[in-house]
């Protein structure tokens, strides 16, 4: 949501579109489903229920569909509607789930990265829990973009999932199928490198070599979400630069063209630099291919 904000720990105008969604729900569902909603906390929880308790007070109709809704049954079961924070919808199931982000850019147009339980050790996996409480279909409330989330200094997973999980929501919403598949395939792939090291072509090799005799820090085959980079250079724990070497069958190959464009998109959405080394460049000119890739990351720094 354009322009909300996240005051006292909690963000009115998403708890505003809940009671919308709620009565477009109510007056468009073709199966009578059931629905739910999940907060980050409770501030945001107790918002919309006092949100509902005032729509209910001016709206006669919805007041009776939350009341109906609230107290369905089935075989003994309550399958009724629920507004709970995270901590409290485990073995909760509905065929419909708002889940209200609630985070926002706060009074000075910041959006502060603290996450309470998401920053402890095992936070992820009560994200998990709210994210697999929908049988078919789950609306994303939020009022960020996944690259306002700083979750640089962060320690623990929870933070970096939860970014991972607000970017596979937004392409899933653009029906951006390629990152879409790509993003589930870097779940669990945390940018761990092989320790060993290993070269796909002696082209490779050399290039590895020359910058390391240069003093500086390489890597080889490092695994990113499916993908695998030739080349890395490290400055400290960070990646500076990916770089690809690419043979002459390459050229001649519009399959593996194709799929090293998505690769190197996929790539830079995640913050990589990528240069590219053709192999009848570094053939004819490998002095000068080094000093464009040591012109991009600048002098070597002591590991």
């Amino acid at each position: 949501l354009d322009n909300a904000k996240w005051i006292d720990r909690s963000n009115y105008d998403e708890a505003k579109y809940v009671i919308q969604l709620l009565k477009t729900f109510f007056a468009t569902r073709s199966s009578n489903e059931t629905i739910g909603v999940i907060t980050f906390n409770t501030a945001q929880r107790d918002l919309i229920y006092d949100l509902i308790d005032d729509e209910c007070a001016k709206d006669t109709e919805f007041s009776i569909q939350i009341r109906t809704e609230t107290e369905r049954r089935k075989d003994g079961e309550d399958i009724g509607f629920f507004v709970k924070n995270i901590e409290n919808v485990q073995g909760d199931e509905r065929d419909v789930i708002i889940f209200s982000i609630g985070y926002a850019k706060n009074s000075s147009d910041r959006v502060q990265a603290y996450f309470g339980w998401l920053n402890q050790r095992g936070g992820e996996n009560r994200l998990n829990v709210a994210i697999s409480r929908a049988r078919q279909k789950i609306h994303i409330v939020t009022s960020i973009f996944p690259h306002e989330l700083r979750i640089d200094k962060a320690k623990n997973d929870g933070p970096h999932i939860f970014k991972k999980y607000l970017e596979y929501a937004f392409a899933v919403s653009s029906r951006d199928h390629e990152t879409t598949k790509q993003i589930l395939l870097s779940f669990g792939d945390h940018s761990q490198s092989n320790q060993l090291v290993s070269f796909d072509s002696p082209f490779e090799e050399q290039v590895y070599n020359e910058l390391t005799r240069r003093g500086y820090h390489v890597e080889s085959q490092v695994g990113i979400g499916g993908y695998r980079i030739d080349l890395a250079v490290k400055n400290g724990e960070d990646y500076i630069l990916g770089i690809e070497c690419d043979g002459k069958l390459y050229h001649s190959s519009m399959q593996a063209r194709d799929r090293d464009y998505h690769r190197q998109k996929y790539l830079e959405q995640r913050g990589w630099t990528i240069y590219r080394i053709w192999s009848t460049n570094w053939w004819k000119h490998p002095e000068q291919e080094i000093r464009n890739i040591c012109a991009l990351i600048g002098p070597p720094v002591s590991q």
